[in-house]
């Protein structure tokens, strides 16, 4: 694995918390799910839709979120999820 991979085990993801640059880093509850429909996607992309469904499934509301908001609930790194408009996210290991 090199250094600027992420991880997340199944206990990380129970905890709430995953591996970067070497670091256990725990997450909120929205950072998780993200996160782990980003790696389980990985490498293709997940649109918008796809990570909204992600933290919404189990309930018919609206989110409380605009969709502009998606990349501010990740904050691991500079670029370390890249947005590629019409495309989706993804996990950018070219830092």
């Amino acid at each position: 694995m090199t250094d600027n991979k992420i991880s997340m085990t199944w206990p990380q993801y129970r905890r709430r918390e995953c591996t970067f640059k070497g670091k256990v880093i725990k997450l909120t509850n929205h950072e998780t799910e993200l996160l782990s429909t980003l790696l389980i996607h990985y490498p293709r992309p997940v649109t918008r839709e796809q990570l909204v469904e992600s933290l919404y499934c189990f309930n018919d509301d609206e989110p409380d979120f605009s969709y502009n908001c998606i990349s501010q609930f990740l904050k691991l790194g500079k670029n370390t999820v890249a947005n590629r408009i019409r495309i989706g996210f993804y996990l950018n290991y070219d830092e």
